[in-house]
């Protein structure tokens, strides 16, 4: 999978327009974090929009960061201007991008079969093709409200509208019920979420790197 997004200057000026290529809407977030963590003035109008200072690339605090894996996953490229400059010009897919602003309410969906949804089923989450619950997934790695979340942050989850609706691992089994101390990783959506049985009674397990991939739909 490739995602694009759009970085434009500020203001008007029909210059500094570049497309960002990245494997993932993840990378894309990760790089947001980074920038806007070392100062540059970076908006974020949505996960595949946004607007830097016109004297500011928006990948030089990247191309200052040690962070070489980051590096090698980005691409920036300078679009056309209005002066017709020829620097290549990108229309983007009708792509999936989620909006992973911390404190919002998602279904969770199976990212390779989009019909199977997690669902609160009597405090056990189960995989479902007929069920659905909503749950808000909440960063607990940084202090300010409405961040964005990326792969490394703390994370809980919680069942809509139900008392005691915090997720918890339960010796490999996800159950509802937790006290709020009880944290997952958000890259654990890529990695460590495993339905067991048949759909509707799928268990969903906490596993080690063999988990199958999961989105959140807002």
């Amino acid at each position: 999978m490739v995602f694009y997004a759009s970085c434009y200057a500020h203001d008007w000026r029909p210059y500094y327009r570049y497309t960002i290529v990245a494997p993932s809407v993840e990378v894309v977030d990760e790089w947001y974090r980074l920038t806007r963590d070392a100062g540059t003035d970076i908006h974020r109008h949505a996960p595949d929009f946004y607007t830097h200072p016109y004297s500011v690339p928006p990948y030089t605090k990247l191309d200052g960061s040690d962070n070489q894996k980051l590096k090698e996953q980005l691409r920036f490229t300078q679009n056309n201007d209005q002066e017709g400059i020829y620097r290549g010009e990108y229309s983007f897919p009708d792509q999936f991008a989620p909006d992973h602003t911390s404190g919002k309410a998602f279904y969770i969906r199976s990212k390779s079969d989009p019909t199977v949804f997690w669902h609160d089923n009597d405090g056990f989450i189960v995989a479902s093709k007929t069920e659905r619950t909503k749950f808000r997934v909440t960063g607990k790695t940084r202090p300010e409200k409405d961040h964005v979340m990326i792969r490394s942050d703390h994370i809980s989850i919680t069942v809509i509208g139900k008392d005691n609706g915090y997720v918890r691992n339960d010796d490999g089994i996800l159950v509802t019920g937790g006290s709020g101390n009880d944290t997952f990783l958000f890259s654990d959506f890529k990695t460590a979420f495993l339905p067991s049985g048949v759909s509707g009674d799928a268990v969903m397990k906490k596993v080690e790197n063999d988990g199958d991939e999961w989105e959140l739909v807002a």
